[in-house]
């Protein structure tokens, strides 16, 4: 997968590009079933937004209460795309587990790039593990594609920046394994919009702009005078596609949740409190 910077270009399969808005945008409707993830940020604020449904197909089930994105401790966020109604919380039982043993090494000191890199490593390594456990067959039957995981780390840095890395899980089904890969997302001065999971109304709404829905509901959002890279603008992202997605896989409450530059702090924007124990 790779990044491009100012290509007017939506993500594709394998491809992951930043457009001059900037956006990337993962494979779309293809990770989570309808999972919607959205990102929104610069050099100072990074805000992470989720929608709360999972289907299952086999049995008819919706459910409204998944936690797609979290805090980690006070330093750092966590969201995640792909898994299933049992997997993810184990995957952010993870991710919380390794933040707070990285924390501790650290005794409480900022981690460096090399230190989140080992940290999402560590997280990927236990993830397959994980996943391995449970079966291979389970895992590849529940995978539409080959990349069936996207998960996010964000947290501030030594260097004083704000650091978001990107971890993906990878089927080889010829080789019955799960690989890992990771890879730096660009936190620049120009707010970037990134997006996982069921981007087709988020690309209407963010660079097209041309339907009559897209321009109401932007002449009534612009009313409010919410930052672009706010907790509430990836909010408002999130319920637009919620709002016009017509299967309904994207719902439920959303999640959303902040990290600035100046503190380092992690915070709940608006979360279910089941998400924020």
């Amino acid at each position: 997968m790779t990044l491009k910077a100012k290509i007017h270009v939506i993500a594709t399969a394998i491809n992951f590009t930043v457009l001059t808005v900037s956006a990337h945008a993962a494979r779309p409707d293809s990770i989570g079933h309808g999972s919607f993830v959205v990102i929104v940020g610069n050099t100072e604020r990074l805000a992470f937004a989720a929608d709360s449904r999972a289907i299952d197909d086999r049995f008819g089930y919706r459910f409204d209460d998944e936690c797609k994105a979290t805090t980690l401790g006070d330093k750092g966020l966590f969201a995640e795309v792909g898994l299933d109604t049992i997997q993810r919380p184990k995957a952010v039982g993870i991710a919380r587990n390794v933040f707070n043993d990285l924390t501790t090494k650290l005794n409480h000191r900022t981690p460096t790039e090399q230190d989140l890199i080992e940290l999402e490593q560590r997280w990927g390594r236990e993830m397959r593990e994980l996943l391995l456990g449970m079966g291979f067959d389970r895992v590849a039957s529940a995978a539409d594609i080959d990349i069936f995981n996207n998960s996010i780390f964000a947290t501030k840095l030594s260097s004083g920046l704000l650091g978001l890395l990107q971890v993906d899980l990878i089927l080889n089904r010829a080789k019955r394994t799960i690989s890992v890969e990771t890879r730096w997302l660009p936190v620049t001065t120009q707010t970037h919009f990134i997006a996982f999971g069921k981007t087709e109304i988020f690309k209407e709404f963010l660079f097209d702009k041309s339907s009559k829905r897209a321009k109401d509901e932007f002449a009534k959002f612009n009313t409010l005078n919410i930052p672009r890279n706010s907790g509430q603008f990836a909010e408002w992202l999130v319920s637009m596609t919620i709002k016009y997605d017509a299967r309904s896989e994207v719902g439920g409450p959303i999640d959303s949740l902040e990290i600035d530059r100046r503190s380092g702090i992690a915070k709940w924007v608006r979360g279910k409190q089941a998400c924020q124990q």
